[in-house]
């Protein structure tokens, strides 16, 4: 935890005693997933290879922590392909660089029904969600 001493001081030119604020960081950090086309961040779908990449940074949750990206894509509800990145994160400290994760998906067609969905769970054996599901169309 860092922690900081907050000071006022009144217009007198007066300081106060302050107060000790602590911050604690998250044990885990996870990014939002950004989404690319031929190198470029897209909004929306396209055909052709999709790339999504995303950052994990154990702060806090140990040496054997672990994180799978899993990506989807699908047809309505219909599931018609799906990629998995597996990596252990072990706790490095604040200061560490996060863990990068990257999965290339391969889009034939986009219709209004096509999603790509993204996922971050613990493993693929306890299936703990560890962030929220990101959808995009």
């Amino acid at each position: 935890a860092n922690e900081f001493i907050i000071r006022t001081v009144n217009s007198s030119g007066i300081e106060s005693e302050g107060v000790t604020v602590s911050c604690t960081p998250a044990d885990v950090e996870i990014s939002q997933p950004v989404i690319t086309s031929s190198g470029q961040e897209i909004e929306n779908l396209v055909p052709g290879k999709v790339n999504v990449s995303m950052k994990i940074k154990n702060n806090g949750m140990g040496d054997e922590y672990s994180a799978v990206l899993i990506v989807g894509l699908y047809e309505g509800n219909v599931m018609k392909q799906y990629k998995t990145q597996y990596k252990l994160l072990p706790e490095l400290g604040i200061s560490a660089a996060p863990v990068e994760f990257s999965i290339d998906a391969d889009v034939d067609e986009v219709t209004e029904n096509t999603t790509l969905k993204v996922f971050v769970w613990d493993s693929m054996e306890n299936r703990n969600s560890i962030s929220d599901m990101t959808i995009f169309k």
